[in-house]
């Protein structure tokens, strides 16, 4: 009963935040295999006085052993905003390594104010997975970084992501992701959640 409660809380939070959906990490590094598939919203909330809902959805798809593919938009505080990344993971804990090391390569493009802009980035991570007496935990620390393009302007983009994935015994089918981010170079401060289905075709 408790944890459905957690459920419900955090999902209530999700869809009536506000927020401001710009630059999160929000990713894993378990690698889907083939017919496995995940489905996730996220909301960002921004230190900053900038404020209005945004929700986005996330779909992750396996692309081989080691690389998955994602794709994810959404609409709100932006009219909209698209995006691809491509994870690699060389490094997997499970193949007897102390902890996960990988990247994401990634463009995304928004719309906003009759302005559109281009963010592209690379955003190496280390992770590692723990036990713990409901499931199991994965922290992680990144280092998103790339270039803002808007109209003629290019920008320098650097921030640091640290969060977590969470795992419930009694929902293996479902992920809690939570992450804060911290402005280095040009970039907002912040602080997400992600719910993620985790589905296999059968």
């Amino acid at each position: 009963m408790k944890k459905n409660s957690i459920v419900l809380i955090i999902l209530v939070y999700m869809f009536h935040s506000y927020a401001f959906s710009y630059g999160t990490f929000l990713n894993s590094a378990k690698v889907l295999k083939n017919q496995e598939y995940d489905i996730s919203a996220f909301t960002q909330l921004f230190s900053d006085n900038r404020r209005g809902a945004f929700v986005s959805g996330v779909v992750d798809l396996p692309l081989s052993y080691d690389k998955n593919l994602r794709f994810y938009g959404g609409s709100g505080s932006f009219e909209y905003a698209l995006g691809a990344q491509l994870k690699w993971v060389p490094f997997q804990q499970i193949d007897d390594y102390v902890f996960s090391l990988g990247t994401t390569f990634g463009f995304d493009y928004g719309y906003d104010d009759r302005t559109g802009f281009l963010l592209a980035r690379i955003s190496p991570f280390i992770s590692r997975d723990f036990s713990w007496e409901f499931g199991h935990f994965e922290p992680y620390i990144a280092l998103p970084t790339g270039s803002i393009f808007v109209n003629s302007d290019t920008n320098l983009y650097m921030q640091a992501a640290i969060g977590a994935n969470v795992y419930f015994e009694e929902l293996k089918y479902m992920r809690f992701s939570f992450e804060g981010g911290f402005n280095i170079e040009d970039a907002q401060s912040y602080f997400a959640i992600m719910a993620t289905l985790q589905l296999t075709q059968k």
